[in-house]
């Protein structure tokens, strides 16, 4: 399961005095996520490190990060491992950090930027992911009312209906309940032959 956030999100706190702020934001694109990064780094120009990770796809396909500075494997590396174990994609997080004058160490690092992710993630709004298939139907006119109500039952939604000699209905339905529904129309076309369906 794979979920999106549905608004920016900025988390601060400090740690053993140096300040982090975590920016957590929506991306679907290389080019957007570089875009986030340059506003991030000119919003706080006079950081210490503006570290990120970012993860692209539906299914998460995409990752990237980067310790801006940072020891290598102690900022980047945890602020992805965070994303990844809430599960959330199209996304970038930005942390940014203001060195306070007490070194954290390795360990400390990890834990700061890895906490700070977290914080930030468990304060924005989370929505799953889902995704749709699309299908297409013909119908007379006399079955209008009785697949309405069929199709209610595996939750499709009708995108749009054309009226001409027969009934066209072009619908989605979420993936997890797409067995329901074909199994649903092969049971219409069984018992009613002037019924038609594709997969767009």
């Amino acid at each position: 399961m794979k979920y999106i956030i549905n608004d920016d999100t900025v988390y601060e706190e400090k740690i053993q005095k140096s300040k982090f702020i975590g920016h957590l934001m929506y991306i679907n694109s290389f080019d957007m996520a570089r875009e986030k990064i340059k506003e991030i780094n000119k919003m706080h120009s006079s950081a210490t490190h503006n570290c990120h990770a970012y993860i692209l796809g539906d299914n998460a396909e995409t990752t990237f990060f980067s310790d801006a500075g940072e020891p290598n494997g102690t900022a980047g590396k945890p602020i992805l491992n965070m994303m990844n174990r809430y599960e959330i994609t199209n996304v970038i997080c930005v942390v940014t950090r203001y060195y306070g004058g007490i070194k954290l160490g390795v360990r400390g690092l990890i834990d700061a930027y890895g906490s700070i992710t977290e914080r930030t993630i468990l304060s924005a709004e989370r929505v799953k992911l889902i995704h749709y298939s699309d299908y297409s139907c013909e119908i007379q006119y006399d079955f209008y009312d009785i697949f309405i109500a069929k199709i209610t039952t595996v939750n499709a939604k009708i995108k749009e209906t054309i009226y001409q000699d027969k009934i066209k209905i072009n619908l989605s339905i979420e993936i997890d309940n797409e067995d329901d529904m074909k199994n649903l129309f092969d049971r219409i076309k069984n018992n009613n032959k002037n019924f038609q369906y594709e997969k767009l």
